[in-house]
């Protein structure tokens, strides 16, 4: 079933990796207390989720290297902050971005029990993964598009 999955949204999925989303992209989002904020992208890679977003993208890269896909080693670049200076300068690959969201679902995988219920680490980075695809999605529609065609095919939120 993930076969053809893969298969069928491998077309929106190739048209969306021709697109390159700004660092600087933001959302509205509610915070955990009902505040609406603004997040960037870059937030992502500098604030409190850094983090996180190193290891979804040493968990994303494992999964995108297994399917036979090259992705840089994103979380090596995070960590140095001149070399990540210069990533932000320059609009982020959805590639890159779609490595570190399946990361994260990874992440969520392991916080979820056998009865589908996630624990509250879970379900934070679950949070951040919605965030981060709402801001992708923001400047690729294609990638909205490749994501529906992905849930639509699972039957599964994405």
């Amino acid at each position: 079933m993930a076969a053809v999955q893969e298969a069928q949204a491998a077309p929106a999925y190739r048209k969306a990796y021709s697109v390159k989303v700004p660092s600087n992209v933001s959302v509205k989002h509610k915070d955990i207390a009902g505040n609406e904020v603004t997040v960037k992208l870059s937030d992502f890679f500098t604030g409190p989720r850094k983090e996180l977003i190193v290891q979804a993208a040493k968990e994303g890269r494992k999964i995108l290297k297994a399917r036979g896909e090259d992705v840089p080693d994103l979380a090596k670049i995070l960590k140095d902050e001149k070399t990540l200076n210069e990533f932000l300068k320059t609009p982020i690959p959805t590639q890159h971005l779609h490595s570190i969201k399946k990361g994260l679902d990874k992440i969520i995988e392991k916080g979820t029990d056998s009865f589908g219920k996630v624990n509250s680490y879970g379900a934070a980075v679950t949070d951040a993964k919605v965030i981060l695809n709402k801001l992708i999605e923001k400047k690729n529609p294609y990638y909205a598009k490749a994501i529906t065609l992905s849930s639509f095919t699972l039957g599964t939120k994405h």
